[in-house]
């Protein structure tokens, strides 16, 4: 099997850190993909360390009960240099069961330790908090990618044609629904395209217009994922749902 994996473009990300795995695309709903951490620290008893764990332990919280896959906790006071912007974000097939468990999971072994911000995502989950507000970030930077062509699969000569076909329909499809996400097929192609819940329909739709270069992120590959700051694509010659 050829595996491809590229780093972090760090233009936009100078003071992250990265932690990343070749998670294949069929993986479990818990499997970590990659991690972006802060690289200032926290005291672990200052202000700021109780209200990061204040928010990560409400977004487990209203993951158990949000049916959006998405939620958030935000200060409604004026801010602070001890204030904590977080959220979290679940694939739109995920089911209620499988995003509390994915978010559970990543705030019960962070891999960022003290950093003043994370963003963890794993196959079925994203959670992010930092010192500031992000939420009117519109990042198209490409964060990673896993690109795998399995050497035992035959594949029909119209697959990369059906995958091109399966992609630019669930790159269309995502920022018309409600949560950012689309699942499409076309004959043995499988896609799957979802944006960052607070971006936009046409800030959606920009990102995930770079579905248009797959053939420049992974060239003539059976299955594998791309992700961006604030939208990710996952394609396969099998279903793809967690």
């Amino acid at each position: 099997m050829e595996v491809q994996m590229k780093g972090v473009i760090m233009a936009t990300m100078a003071m992250m850190s990265v932690i990343m795995f070749g998670v294949m695309v069929q993986g479990k709903p818990n499997d970590y993909v990659y991690g972006l951490c802060n690289t200032q620290n926290y005291e672990p008893n200052s202000s700021f360390a109780l209200n990061v764990n204040t928010a990560i332990g409400t977004l487990v919280g209203k993951s158990k009960q949000s049916l959006s896959g998405y939620d958030n906790v935000v200060p409604k006071k004026e801010p602070n240099s001890s204030f904590v912007y977080s959220m979290y974000q679940c694939r739109g097939d995920a089911s209620l069961a499988q995003c509390s468990s994915c978010v559970a999971q990543i705030v019960g072994t962070p891999p960022c330790g003290l950093a003043i911000g994370t963003r963890i995502q794993y196959k079925a989950c994203y959670l992010r908090y930092e010192n500031a507000p992000f939420s009117t970030t519109q990042d198209f930077t490409l964060i990673t990618l896993n690109c795998s062509t399995p050497s035992n699969i035959t594949l029909s000569s119209s697959y990369q044609s059906d995958l091109k076909s399966a992609l630019r329909l669930a790159a269309g499809a995502a920022p018309r629904s409600h949560l950012l996400f689309n699942s499409s097929r076309v004959g043995s192609a499988y896609a799957i395209t979802q944006c960052l819940p607070y971006l936009s329909p046409s800030a959606c739709r920009k990102c995930l217009s770079q579905v248009s270069d797959h053939s420049s992120f992974c060239p003539k590959s059976t299955s594998g994922y791309v992700y961006f700051v604030t939208c990710f694509y996952l394609f396969g010659n099998m279903p793809l749902s967690l």
